[in-house]
């Protein structure tokens, strides 16, 4: 590739790992996580960088070409590990789904049943829990796993492309075609996976050209009236509701049947706060490599604090507040100071809140039992007025020191 990233020339291995796209027009930013490419463009030097990625398990060699000391060009060679087998990778994609929780355990059970199952998946669920990460371990459990995945972001599509980037077109189909027609994504992803990210974004007369696709199994290009059949596993995603979407004719309903064959729902990060021990640790081990820090702790303060916290951005918003703290974090803890301060003002606010309430129902049962007075019989017509029973305000009491 030059040293811009733009790729000169490929052998056929290359163009078999990235069949999915189109290395013509293709940068290396593109192709590779934004870690890898940030070593390969800051090395002055002949390197080498163990590599994981999507198909890929190995070694990356790294040359950059000089000319009068300028980095004009890099060869870059992708070596497989030896041991990288089918099942390695496998295992590789669902355990990095981290939980203990008992909900994403089953869903992680429900992926290793449906995974070689050619049925349409829709995983719901807010912005942030990990759809992404679930649909990439549904295709590499699979029998499909040495084909493409292809992540498509249905908003980010502009409607007079959506055509020719899926279907692709026939030379001479519009102004601007290029030379000899342009495959389409479900051709490049031909035997393997397709992942529509953001389904209820895609306008209603798009909906109906892609429930086409997924009834006949084959595609149209532009300018052409031949069918090409298609082999595609499709898995959507969605944050929507898109029942309610139905209701209001916003969302095609034929369309919502035909992905919604197995769903899968994730909770969000509220709803599964055991695990924001073990994911801030796994996002410690990421960015001490990133940023070549040396941290091996967090704080008690700090991580009472982010319990408390709600993470409306879920396992995202965590991973962006432990890498903003890392950038911060002078020591070998994450000191609670070192937090954002969103995180910090919000637990506060009901770290605050659940010690007014404490303080109201303290003096409420003082003031009830001042009255009725403190012995077993005042107890019992206290717990009365109180609507508990005595066992219940016996132990209310021993909580609040009472």
């Amino acid at each position: 590739m030059d040293n811009r990233g733009l790729l000169i020339y490929w052998d056929k291995g290359i163009q078999d790992l990235f069949s999915y796209c189109d290395l013509y027009t293709q940068a290396i930013d593109l192709m590779f996580p934004k870690d890898i490419t940030n070593w390969i463009f800051t090395g002055a030097r002949q390197g080498k960088k163990h590599c994981v990625m999507e198909g890929f398990q190995g070694i990356l060699h790294s040359t950059p070409l000089k000319i009068e000391g300028e980095i004009v060009a890099y060869i870059l060679k992708l070596e497989r590990d030896k041991n990288n087998s089918k099942i390695s990778m496998h295992e590789n994609y669902l355990d990095s789904i981290l939980s203990k929780d008992s909900e994403m355990k089953n869903i992680k059970e429900k992926i290793k049943k449906i995974a070689n199952s050619s049925s349409s998946v829709l995983i719901t669920g807010d912005t942030g829990t990990g759809k992404e990460m679930v649909a990439k371990a549904i295709h590499y459990t699979s029998n499909r796993s040495n084909h493409p995945f292809v992540p498509i972001n249905c908003a980010n599509i502009p409607e007079s492309l959506f055509e020719s980037e899926l279907f692709g077109y026939e030379e001479g189909a519009f102004t601007g075609a290029k030379k000899g027609g342009k495959l389409g994504i479900f051709e490049m992803a031909n035997g393997g996976t397709i992942f529509l990210d953001e389904i209820g974004e895609l306008p209603l007369h798009l909906q109906a050209k892609l429930l086409r696709v997924l009834q006949e199994n084959s595609i149209q290009r532009l300018g052409s009236i031949m069918p090409i059949p298609v082999d595609i596993r499709v898995i959507a995603a969605t944050n929507q509701d898109l029942e309610s979407m139905m209701d209001e004719n916003t969302f095609r309903a034929d369309l919502f049947y035909r992905l919604n064959v197995i769903p899968i729902h994730l909770p969000s990060l509220k709803e599964r706060l055991a695990d924001i021990d073990i994911l801030i640790d796994h996002f410690i081990d990421k960015y001490n490599g990133r940023l070549m820090k040396n941290i091996n702790n967090i704080s008690k303060e700090a991580i009472d604090i982010m319990r408390l916290y709600p993470w409306p951005g879920n396992i995202r918003e965590l991973e962006n507040a432990i890498e903003y703290a890392m950038n911060i974090e002078d020591t070998e803890t994450i000191q609670l100071s070192n937090l954002p301060n969103k995180v910090i003002k919000s637990a506060n606010k009901k770290s605050n809140l659940k010690e007014s309430i404490a303080l109201e129902e303290a003096n409420l049962i003082t003031n009830t039992l001042d009255k009725y007075g403190w012995n077993l019989k005042g107890k019992e017509k206290a717990s009365n007025e109180l609507g508990i029973s005595v066992r219940t305000l016996y132990r209310k009491l021993k909580e609040l020191g009472l």
